[in-house]
């Protein structure tokens, strides 16, 4: 202790009490904002704007980096003396009774959690747990009972149906017969959409013209972008994490649509991702952003499928072998088994990366003709969908909080620009689909959202 502490006035005056009121009023009302240069989020008190309560509605705050201000849309017209509300988010009441201090009637978005899970006592256990994995699920986890119809998702729905659906009553597995067979035939099923990868490693066996094979590409937002703030937003009201493992396919489009979500979000201009935030029709925008009918702008389009035929040719890069090389080389009858396997699934991932390259040109040079032609810009309408792919309802719908988790040993990503010439840079490239590229980014810890009221 100061030896002057006595002395000052606070010590009689400054109570417990008066710091858990003081706690509680920074605890209730903090809120994350980029920092000057854009490159990362810091906690902040924001006056005023902090004092609204909440209602049902939509987000309509935003920040201005260019400015270096909060911004906030009205929800709806008020008059002079009107009480002024924002949208907290789609949080259930037992996150505003702890975080905000308050309970709110009719919460549409109101829940309770549930832990459910497969037992390893279960004697199908390896079996469920497998489906489960195919589908995304893990074998425990906590789903949601929601307030509003229907009362579960579809990712309770479906571990419901996967973990229900065998035949407990005769206690056996069955199996239904992809095609007609014949006595003396081999009878085959279906393993599942597994790439070739993941058979070498799993099965031990290289499966020709898998229309499943893919490969593995670790794509994120460099926390020194500029715009890391505000795509970080929109990506999250996506449902789409800054840094992320995703796929390129061996079948046309060689993209899902969680990946060209993704890939437009890191190409937008801050103007983009303004009309994204706050625009008009900025729901709608995030719905359609993996939809490949409704582009951001034809600006974006090129920028995009520049990037990732640059990042699929920087792969390619990575062998030390071509793919006329391998072709010769598989021509070896003395070849083992082993060999043959590993060339073949080396070979497949060039192929795939190649296929990649030439789909990214010609997208390229598509959309480049329609900007050169000024050609309009598709107009999304109610009726057309435009939903990301491998996403439950609430992850579509903007958020509030979110964790962005820490992923350890994962670098920062290279920018659109430093794609290529960090080729020279890589000695190693896809192991077993696994891409070695460092061109991830860390996430970094924390909550962001609207203000709390007050406790």
């Amino acid at each position: 202790t100061h030896p002057h502490a006595n002395k000052l006035p606070l010590k009689d005056s400054f109570t417990y009490e008066d710091y858990r009121w003081a706690v509680s009023s920074v605890m209730t009302r903090q809120n994350q904002i980029p920092t000057e240069d854009g490159s990362r989020v810091t906690l902040a008190l924001i006056p005023l704007w902090d004092m609204c309560n909440h209602t049902n509605g939509l987000i309509t705050t935003g920040y201005n980096l260019e400015d270096d201000r909060c911004e906030c849309v009205a929800l709806q017209d008020f008059q002079a003396g009107d009480q002024i509300y924002i949208f907290y988010g789609t949080r259930s009441n037992a996150e505003f009774v702890i975080h905000s201090g308050f309970f709110f009637d009719n919460n549409s978005h109101d829940r309770v959690k549930i832990k459910l899970g497969v037992s390893k006592s279960d004697r199908l256990y390896a079996m469920k747990a497998e489906v489960l994995a195919r589908a995304g699920i893990p074998t425990s986890s906590v789903f949601a009972l929601h307030f509003t119809e229907p009362p579960i998702s579809a990712q309770l729905l479906a571990f419901l149906r996967i973990t229900t659906g065998y035949n407990l009553e005769d206690d056996r597995c069955e199996c239904v017969a992809l095609q007609d067979f014949q006595a003396g035939d081999q009878i085959y099923i279906f393993y599942g959409t597994r790439s070739n990868a993941e058979f070498v490693i799993h099965s031990g066996f290289f499966f020709d013209n898998n229309s499943h094979d893919r490969v593995k590409i670790k794509l994120g937002v460099s926390k020194s972008d500029r715009l890391y703030a505000m795509k970080a937003e929109v990506l999250a009201r996506a449902g789409i994490p800054t840094s992320s493992v995703f796929a390129l396919h061996f079948t046309e489009p060689p993209i899902s649509a969680q990946l060209l979500a993704f890939l437009r979000v890191f190409c937008m201009t801050e103007e983009e991702l303004k009309e994204h935030l706050l625009g008009d029709s900025a729901i709608d925008r995030i719905f359609t952003l993996g939809n490949s009918e409704f582009p951001v702008s034809w600006d974006n389009e090129v920028k995009l499928w520049t990037f990732l035929e640059d990042r699929a040719s920087l792969l390619l890069k990575t062998y030390k072998t071509t793919i006329e090389e391998d072709k010769i080389v598989l021509k070896n009858p003395d070849l083992s088994v082993r060999a043959t396997m590993a060339i073949k699934l080396r070979l497949g991932e060039k192929e795939i990366l190649e296929k990649a390259v030439k789909s990214a040109a010609m997208n390229r040079e598509y959309y480049r003709k329609h900007m050169e032609e000024r050609a309009p810009l598709p107009r999304y309408e109610e009726s057309d969908l435009g939903l990301l792919e491998g996403g439950v309802g609430d992850s579509r719908l903007p958020l509030v909080l979110r964790k962005l988790e820490e992923e350890a040993g994962v670098q920062e990503s290279l920018s659109l620009t430093e794609t290529v010439s960090k080729a020279k840079a890589a000695e190693n490239g896809l192991i077993n689909g696994e891409n070695v590229i460092p061109n991830g980014t860390k996430e970094s810890s924390g909550d962001t959202g609207e203000a709390k009221e007050r406790l």
